[in-house]
């Protein structure tokens, strides 16, 4: 079997080898960026995780922070004002369209908080179409704090003047129901009955985390550029050409059949 050290040589252009180490770097790089996403998130999936068993807490009135009661499991008691109610598109856990209906509660201690219902069909829009659905009096409302959204790049404007809204947005859905209620959400949980509209349970408490799988991209990606560069750098070894054993005298790849000396 031949050597295939004596078959090949490794002689790499100047330009392609700097090529190479810059996009392997910068491959290695991405890969190391989701490991600390990785952390980053497993961190806060712990903390939704804590939040979400802990038990139940009045919500503190006035104008407070989201950030610190995020996923937290709340309790808020008012009436709800449902001539204010507003239509967040949304889909459901079977992927069907509708509206997730954000009412502001008028709390019983005094200011407001939006509160998201639940979700209902896009026939069941209008109150109407869903009598006995609006809750009148005192009521209490068990549900997760959740935050505002940014809007996506391929999300629609909110149609403020439709009452139309594609992503949630607490400060502009309060100064549109014209109440001062603070930068969040409480996602009502669900109902015993499942029939029921709205269907409460909206809260999003499910984070993906692929970070793991992307790194291993990344980082397959670098080292399979670095395989591919050395392949193509390897050069074919030129061979020597054998004497020919029965004119130990001429030089090596004379010419069969021409006697020494002939070409001189």
């Amino acid at each position: 079997m031949r050597d295939l050290n004596n078959q090949r040589r490794f002689r790499p252009a100047l330009w392609s080898t700097v090529a190479t180490i810059l996009a392997a770097l910068f491959l290695t790089g991405l890969g190391v960026w989701q490991i600390y996403r990785l952390q980053w998130k497993e961190r806060l999936l712990a903390t939704i995780a804590a939040r979400t068993r802990a038990p139940v807490v009045p919500l503190p009135r006035g104008m407070i922070d989201a950030k610190p009661w995020l996923y937290r499991h709340v309790r808020v008691r008012g009436r709800f004002e449902n001539d204010k109610e507003m239509y967040l598109f949304a889909l459901d856990k079977w992927g069907r369209s509708g509206f997730d209906l954000i009412v502001p509660l008028k709390r019983e201690a005094g200011g407001y908080v939006l509160v998201n219902r639940g979700w209902v069909p896009e026939a069941k829009r209008k109150p109407e179409t869903r009598p006995g659905s609006e809750p009148s009096g005192l009521v209490t409302v068990d549900g997760v704090v959740q935050s505002s959204l940014r809007q996506g790049w391929f999300v629609p404007n909110n149609e403020i003047k439709r009452n139309l809204w594609f992503f949630p947005d607490a400060p502009e859905m309060a100064a549109a129901a014209g109440v001062a209620a603070p930068n969040l959400f409480v996602a009502a949980d669900a109902a015993k009955d499942w029939r029921a509209l709205p269907v409460g349970g909206q809260a999003v408490v499910d984070i993906p985390n692929h970070h793991l799988q992307y790194a291993l991209i990344w980082f397959s990606l670098a080292f399979a550029l670095v395989v591919i560069f050395v392949l193509h750098e390897l050069e074919p070894k030129p061979e020597k050409a054998a004497p020919d054993p029965q004119r130990p005298d001429a030089p090596p790849g004379t010419p069969p059949n021409v006697p020494p000396g002939a070409g001189a």
